[in-house]
């Protein structure tokens, strides 16, 4: 960039180019099967048979995920847990360039309250924003497209693995059950430990000196942790017993994400389950624990467990009914052949994971030059 164009670049507060607006919030219940897309704090939350933006329209998450930047798509209802950013005055401002200039800032300086953050009309006017000329405001836009382009493609390749090793758990063994011929047994029957509860120690900020403190919101759709940290609290001897060691599986027992699984894969950082969530450790002469949380993933075990939780202020699995959970045991040839397909597969996602990651760095660094103005 010549000292020219960066003399050229001005700041602006955020609302000198748009009017930032909360719109009437829909109920849960009021909301259709089909018809046009429902915007809340973070996307897409469900359908109605009406729209109040006819336009693409930049969303910033105001209640809940504060701070989070959508952009709708056309002719969709924005509730009042996004702030819509209405009448983008597109003469001096690039709505793309907008979106990441949004993201870069983080939006931490608009969020107010403790117990419940939130971003209100006000507080938005503490955001003021690097504004270069349109021209170049559609430059910046486009070389971070490109990067974002390419970090999407590398998150849906790895999404496509996980999907392809399911479906060829399906192909060699079914929905889990289908081979009739193969024997059945408990989960019990082919573990050692029967369904031992996590340790009720209250999480605190990571220590590097303590395991982490494995909580389900830790564990992603496709089976992996987040990078959140946190370290158990508490003292040393009621979480010593708790750590997992490769080829556990826990399973969580209450709440919306009962049913969910994870399975330790490899000698990472040591992980203390938490007391929502049921270890089993399978007994790998009779079933792999690769093999055992595939089960896990189908729909079959999904049907399970709606049918095996009971409700009483939120649904619940407890141990014992964990414990007699029937699987089909296919002979274990067969089960170490899936197993070695998988590790070719997770070879291939490591490979992916480190390209992604280099790709994350080249975006930080670009955006980080971008809004230095050295683009």
């Amino acid at each position: 960039m010549t000292s020219a164009s960066a003399c050229s670049w001005t700041t602006v507060q955020l609302h000198e180019v748009c009017r930032p607006k909360q719109w009437q919030t829909i109920k849960k219940s009021d909301m259709t099967e089909t018809g046009f897309a429902v915007y809340g704090a973070n996307g897409v939350i469900g359908r109605y048979h009406s729209f109040n933006h006819s336009d693409p329209t930049i969303l910033i998450g105001c209640r809940g995920t504060c701070g989070a930047v959508t952009v709708s798509e056309p002719f969709a209802w924005v509730t009042g847990n996004a702030m819509a950013l209405d009448e983008l005055d597109t003469s001096i401002v690039d709505a793309r360039y907008l979106v990441h200039a949004l993201v870069a800032d983080g939006l931490g300086d608009a969020v107010t309250g403790t117990s419940q953050p939130q971003i209100t009309q006000t507080s938005l006017k503490r955001i003021y924003l690097p504004l270069p000329p349109l021209q170049e405001q559609r430059q910046i836009a486009a070389v971070l497209d490109a990067a974002e382009a390419l970090r999407a493609k590398r998150r849906e390749a790895l999404a496509k693995l996980d999907e392809l090793i399911q479906s060829i758990f399906v192909d060699m063994f079914g929905d889990a059950t289908a081979k009739s011929a193969w024997p059945k047994a408990r989960l019990a029957e082919v573990c050692h430990s029967k369904g031992e509860y996590g340790a009720n120690v209250p999480a605190v900020e990571f220590d590097s000196g303590k395991p982490r403190y494995l909580r389900i919101t830790d564990i992603r759709s496709d089976g992996t942790l987040t990078d959140d940290a946190v370290g158990p609290g508490g003292a040393e001897d009621q979480w010593r017993s708790k750590i997992l060691n490769r080829g556990d599986i826990v399973f969580a027992r209450s709440g919306a994400t009962v049913g969910k699984t994870f399975l330790v894969r490899d000698e990472i950082t040591p992980l203390v389950f938490a007391g929502y969530l049921i270890r089993f450790v399978p007994d790998q002469h009779r079933i792999l624990p690769e093999f055992l949380y595939r089960c896990t993933r189908t729909e079959q075990y999904r049907s399970w467990v709606t049918g095996a939780a009971t409700t009483v202020a939120q649904p619940n699995v407890n141990a014992s009914k964990y414990a007699d959970l029937e699987l089909s045991l296919p002979p274990m040839e067969l089960q170490r052949r899936f197993v070695g397909a998988v590790e070719g597969i997770q070879r291939h996602r490591a490979k992916l994971e480190a390209s992604a990651a280099s790709l994350d760095e080249l975006f930080a660094s670009l955006q980080q030059r971008a809004f230095r103005r050295e683009l």
